[in-house]
């Protein structure tokens, strides 16, 4: 299943055209606060977000091939980084990596 990542300030619908074109199952994520509403105690932090989006994966729970665009993309490094056993594939767009 390959699952779409928005940036910020964007909506899951930049996916639209994209998701048309794949010919195969896909699903746009709308992130919390962009698109959807905040669930109840959801913590607006990356470390928020990453746990929203893997509770996501796993209720979808087959192979992922992830694409992350802008702040997805952020999304998706640190996805791959600490959940890679969730992902087949996996690809950023427009995002950027800070080196401590």
């Amino acid at each position: 299943m390959k699952v779409f990542l928005h940036g910020v300030p964007e909506t899951a619908a930049i996916w639209d055209d994209v998701r048309a074109a794949v010919d195969d199952e896909s699903v746009a994520l709308a992130l919390p606060g962009f698109g959807c509403d905040r669930p109840d105690g959801f913590e607006a932090t990356k470390d928020g977000y990453v746990a929203w989006v893997v509770d996501a994966l796993e209720d979808i729970g087959e192979p992922i091939d992830l694409v992350g665009h802008d702040w997805g993309a952020g999304l998706t490094y640190r996805i791959a980084d600490a959940h890679g056993h969730l992902l087949r594939s996996w690809v950023a767009d427009v995002g950027n990596i800070a080196h401590p």
